[in-house]
């Protein structure tokens, strides 16, 4: 077990020759990292300086430390959207189940009832079960208003908004078919209905790690989507390349084409953001870690249409 280090250790470590750690000091600097250090978690740092292009290169901390606020950028911004999703996705289930429901044993508001929603009865028992705990464990005034106005009668639309967003996938994955499709067809359209799931997996997983702070930025992700032949064609993706941020940003974008013209804008401001943001350090920006080609920008735009008034 390592001993605890200090500041001045850590400024000695990243300026040495070992474990890729290589970086110039300026008396400036040094004072910068010494700040830094007292409020940022070296452990956390100390991946940036391997992620530089060209470990034989001499780079500064400056470098480094760019790379570190390049990635603290992708974090907000990831976190935006991909909450923005999760609150749509939410609003587009509780919505078009209650519409899409028709059987007689519930009332449309408690369609999640009905073990006839489910892909088998030990899903349904499941999802009661960790529906129960969720809404028991709830603060929220709306809920206790419910169990005590409402004779504990929760509609699906008080219900999503008590949901993880793990919790709202889960649900997803066992539905019945017909029901998932039907939902998914109105939202997505006929055409995503095999890589909807995948892509809202994908989603949740980007939600997890922003929300837990951690690394987007030459991550290798465990939670890879499918992906249209055509786009991977198009885009040069090979499956190889499905752990890679441009993947995870081209999931975004796929999603986000069907949401409102508002979100597709501000989507399209981060694409030219991140893209100013590559262009003013092309030094140390490494761009193959990243699945990023010289077309990425293009490829993760999203074509607004201006008929489209929702």
């Amino acid at each position: 077990m390592k001993e605890p280090s200090n500041v001045e250790n850590f400024i000695t470590i990243l300026s040495g020759e070992d474990d890729a750690h290589n970086l110039s000091f300026t008396e400036e600097e040094r004072q910068i990292a010494q700040e830094f250090f007292q409020y940022n978690n070296y452990y956390n740092f100390s991946i940036f300086p391997k992620l530089l292009p060209c470990q034989g290169d001499k780079y500064s901390y400056t470098d480094a430390l760019r790379i570190y606020q390049i990635d603290e950028f992708l974090r907000r911004e990831i976190h935006y959207f991909t909450s923005r999703i999760e609150k749509w996705i939410k609003t587009s289930v509780a919505y078009h189940l209650s519409h899409i429901y028709e059987s007689t044993e519930y009332a449309k508001a408690e369609c999640y009832l009905d073990p006839a929603l489910y892909n088998s009865h030990k899903t349904y028992l499941e999802t009661m079960e960790s529906f129960a705990e969720a809404l028991h464990k709830s603060k929220e005034p709306f809920i206790e208003h419910h169990f005590k106005q409402r004779n504990g009668c929760i509609p699906i639309w008080v219900l999503v908004e008590e949901l993880t967003f793990g919790q709202l996938d889960t649900f997803l994955s066992v539905l019945n078919t017909d029901y998932r499709n039907e939902w998914s067809d109105r939202v997505f359209g006929r055409e995503n209905r095999k890589f909807v799931l995948s892509w809202i997996s994908v989603s949740r997983y980007l939600r997890n790690i922003s929300a837990h702070h951690s690394r987007f930025y030459g991550k290798k992700y465990i939670v890879l989507p499918r992906l249209k032949k055509e786009d991977m064609k198009q885009y040069g993706v090979t499956n190889e390349d499905k752990n890679t941020l441009f993947v995870a940003l081209l999931v975004l974008k796929s999603l986000l084409s069907f949401h409102s013209l508002q979100v597709q804008s501000e989507w399209n401001l981060f694409m030219d953001n991140l893209e100013e943001i590559f262009n003013g350090n092309t030094e140390i920006i490494n761009y193959p870690l990243n699945g990023l080609r010289e077309n990425w920008k293009n490829a993760l735009v999203i074509a607004i249409d201006p008929t489209n008034k929702d």
